[in-house]
């Protein structure tokens, strides 16, 4: 019997969504408000049609909060964008944004 060796690894992340540290709220309380103000939450991702777009596709079907998807070319432009206030939350991978989130400048949701 041969035994193979993974040639690559792939990143499993299970708090794909970050938010900027000067975010008003986290998710829960950001919905509470997009519900009262009947606005839509929008969610960067880096690509459409990625897996991280399907997800928020997903979070869009499955929540009682409408969500507004915004494409980015990549992680750098949406992160920019997020904190700067451009958008509401980014759906990334974790490596992408650890970093950020070492040095309290992002949070996960």
């Amino acid at each position: 019997m041969l035994l193979r060796r993974p040639t690559a690894s792939i990143d499993c992340s299970c708090r794909p969504v970050a938010s900027s540290a000067a975010s008003p709220a986290h998710c829960p309380a950001l919905a509470t408000q997009a519900k009262a103000h009947l606005q839509k939450i929008t969610y960067a991702t880096p690509g459409i049609g990625t897996l991280l777009h399907l997800m928020g596709v997903v979070l869009d079907k499955d929540s009682s909060v409408s969500l507004q998807h915004v494409p980015y070319k990549g992680a750098g432009s949406a992160i920019n964008d997020l904190r700067g206030g451009q958008v509401d939350v980014l759906i990334t991978p974790t490596s992408t944004v650890a970093g950020f989130i070492q040095s309290g400048r992002m949070r996960w949701q």
